[in-house]
C-alpha cells in the first residue's frame, strides 16, 4: 500500500530567545540555528520533510524591515520550489511586526507561521520545543491554508493583523484583542474556530535597496509637540502619528497650530491621501490608538 508523502516544510531561524544559550563572555547569545532547533524537538522530523536555514542570528529588537523583506523572498522562493508551508523562528519582542509584514509580503494560501519562545532552551520549563512543534503542525495543516501569516505561541493560533505581545515574561504573553485566537493546537492537530479574509490591500513588491525610513510617534499626555516639530529635519521619508483615543492631539501640538497647518496639508481623518510637508518629503498619517 503506497504511503502518503510527508509535507515539505521550510523552517527559517532569525535568532531570539528560543536560540539563545550561555556565552563564554557572560549573558546569553543566539547560538542555535534552525537545524539544531528542529533536531531537538521529538516527533518534528516525522511530521514533515524539513529544510532548515538560519538567515540571521540576532535578537528580535535588532531585526530590520529589510531583514523581513529578505525572509519574505526566501519564503516565496521556497513555495515556488514546492514547500507546503513555512515556519519563521525569531525573538518574541517583534513577532507581531514580523507577522504583519509577512502577511503583506507573502500572498499565498500556504501557511506562514511565526514562532518564538518566552524561555530560553537552558531554562527550566523551556517552551521553545513545544511552540516549534505546534507551529509546524499548523504550517503543514490544510485547515490553516488561506489564513495568511499566523503566530503560534502557547498552543494558540493568532492572525497576524490582531496579535500582540501583552506581557514581557509569561508563556501566555500573546493575545488577539477583540478577535481572540483563530484556533488552537491540541492532541497533535490544529483546530480552527474562526477564519480571516485576505487583506484587501495591494500586493507589495520587494523594495530594491534600503527601505525609506518612517518615524512612529506616540502622542501622550502633556506632549508639547517638540518631537513632531523636529521630524521634518531628521531625514524621514514618512511619519505615522499614534494619537490618543480616536487619533486626538493635545491643543498645543503642531497638528493644531496655525503655523503647522500652513506648512503641511494633513490627511485627516486617518486613511485619506497622504499629505506632503513643505519642509521635507514627508507623508503624514494619523492612526488611532487602540
Amino acid at each position: 500500500m503506497p504511503t502518503t508523502p510527508r509535507p515539505r516544510l521550510l523552517v527559517l531561524s532569525l535568532g531570539g530567545t528560543i536560540t539563545m544559550t550561555q556565552s563564554a563572555a557572560g549573558g546569553i547569545a543566539p547560538t542555535l540555528g534552525a537545524a539544531e532547533l528542529v533536531a531537538a524537538v521529538p516527533g518534528l522530523a516525522e511530521l514533515a520533510e524539513i529544510e532548515a536555514r538560519s538567515p540571521f542570528r540576532v535578537g528580535s529588537a535588532s531585526l530590520t524591515l529589510e531583514n523581513i523583506v529578505a525572509v519574505a523572498a526566501e519564503i516565496r522562493a521556497g513555495f515556488a520550489q514546492g514547500a507546503d508551508g513555512a515556519v519563521v523562528i525569531q525573538g518574541t519582542d517583534t513577532i507581531e511586526e514580523t507577522a504583519f509584514a509577512l502577511d503583506l509580503l507573502v500572498r499565498d494560501a500556504r501557511p506562514v507561521v511565526v514562532v518564538g519562545a518566552m524561555r530560553g532552551p537552558q531554562q527550566a520549563g523551556a517552551d521553545g520545543p513545544a511552540n516549534l512543534l505546534a507551529a509546524a503542525i499548523v504550517a503543514t495543516s490544510a485547515a490553516a491554508r488561506g489564513l495568511g501569516t499566523l503566530v503560534v505561541m502557547n498552543d494558540e493560533v493568532h492572525a497576524a493583523r490582531f496579535v500582540r505581545k501583552a506581557h514581557t515574561a509569561l508563556t501566555s504573553a500573546f493575545v488577539s484583542d477583540m478577535a481572540g485566537p483563530l484556533g488552537l493546537v491540541a492532541e497533535g492537530g490544529v483546530r480552527i474556530f474562526s477564519r480571516v479574509a485576505a487583506p484587501d490591500l495591494p500586493v507589495f513588491a520587494d523594495a530594491a535597496g534600503s527601505l525609506p525610513p518612517v518615524a512612529l510617534i506616540k502622542i501622550a499626555m502633556g506632549d508639547d509637540g517638540r518631537l513632531l516639530r523636529a521630524v521634518p529635519g531628521l531625514g524621514f521619508a514618512g511619519l505615522v502619528i499614534e494619537g490618543a483615543g480616536p487619533a486626538m492631539f493635545p491643543a498645543r501640538s503642531p497638528r493644531r497650530s496655525a503655523r503647522w497647518r500652513r506648512s503641511c496639508r494633513w490627511c485627516w481623518p486617518a486613511g485619506r491621501s497622504p499629505a506632503r510637508c513643505s519642509s521635507a518629503p514627508m507623508a503624514i498619517r494619523a492612526r488611532r490608538s487602540t
